[in-house]
């Protein structure tokens, strides 16, 4: 055999060893989504924010604060990562009421 011939074949076989372990391995998991936080509602008047405080997020999460009104749409604030710094929505009326609240999704 000649040593171009041999270089070839130790190539080849190296890269179908590389190929077959990333098929068997597959993909990496995605981590859980998740988080240790807490929210509360804020008045001034007859405006209101939601506020969100996370003091833990898992590695591939983010959270943002939410308003949840009852009659009408739902306001979010910013997404965050950062840990204990309260967050808020904007300032919004809620005639028929409203909480606040907390959304956690991946990043």
């Amino acid at each position: 055999m000649s040593k171009g011939f041999r270089k070839s074949v130790i190539a080849g076989v190296l890269t179908t060893c590389a190929l077959s372990t990333t098929m068997i391995m597959g993909p990496a998991p995605a981590l859980a989504v998740g988080g240790d936080c807490t929210a509360k509602k804020e008045t001034s008047g007859l405006n209101n924010r939601g506020g969100a405080l996370c003091s833990s997020l898992q590695a591939d999460s983010r959270a943002r604060p939410k308003l949840v009104r009852d009659l009408g749409p739902d306001y979010t604030g910013a997404y965050f990562t950062a840990l204990n710094v309260w967050r808020y929505t904007d300032w919004y009326t809620c005639y028929s009421g409203c909480e606040g609240a907390y959304e956690i999704t991946h990043v």
